[in-house]
């Protein structure tokens, strides 16, 4: 008398299977893991990308209404205590520097706030803020051009990962801005 055929599953082939599937379980994992963080670093650099230029654009559109005279120039930097950038803007549209013209400002706030300040009348002392996350913020000014650079980082006050490195992403961009032409009246 034979026994009727059975098909079954030694423990070794079980214990084979079982390693197989924690394999590919502990691949997929690390894959699922390593394209997360990618993404979040990415989402990251985006956000700076659009704070830094919406600050630059912020700054482009008010320094082009910059204006002088023959005795002074249209835009001062101070780089003394808080970097600090201001401008007299041509309010009543005559080409000429005179009085009812205002004077606006860009003042850097470092450590703790990192922050970047705008003045739209510095007369009055009130302020916005059109810029957090401000690592660095640097100026030159030529004949007739501006160059501003604004550096900013995700957690600009970290103690555990400096910025620029990965999960604190840093990122600087430089805009050259035109001047407008200076009255001699």
């Amino acid at each position: 008398m034979t026994l009727p055929y059975k098909r079954s599953v030694t423990l070794v082939e079980l214990l084979v299977a079982i390693v197989i599937l924690g394999f590919l379980v502990v691949g997929i994992a690390n894959i699922d893991r390593f394209s997360r963080s990618q993404l979040q670093y990415d989402d990251q650099r985006v956000s700076l990308q659009n704070e830094a230029s919406s600050v630059l654009e912020h700054m482009q559109k008010a320094l082009a209404q910059a204006i002088g005279d023959f005795n002074q120039a249209a835009v001062n930097i101070n780089i003394t205590g808080d970097p600090t950038l201001t401008a007299w803007v041509d309010d009543n549209k005559n080409g000429m520097r005179d009085s009812p013209d205002i004077q606006i400002a860009y003042i850097y706030k470092g450590s703790p706030t990192y922050q970047l300040w705008y003045y739209p009348n510095y007369a009055n002392a009130t302020y916005q803020v059109i810029g957090n996350r401000m690592y660095n913020f640097t100026s030159t000014l030529s004949l007739n051009y501006l160059d501003v650079g604004v550096t900013v980082c995700w957690d600009c006050a970290a103690t555990s990962t400096a910025c620029g490195n990965p999960g604190n992403p840093k990122l600087t961009i430089i805009n050259r801005i035109t001047l407008p032409c200076v009255s001699t009246n």
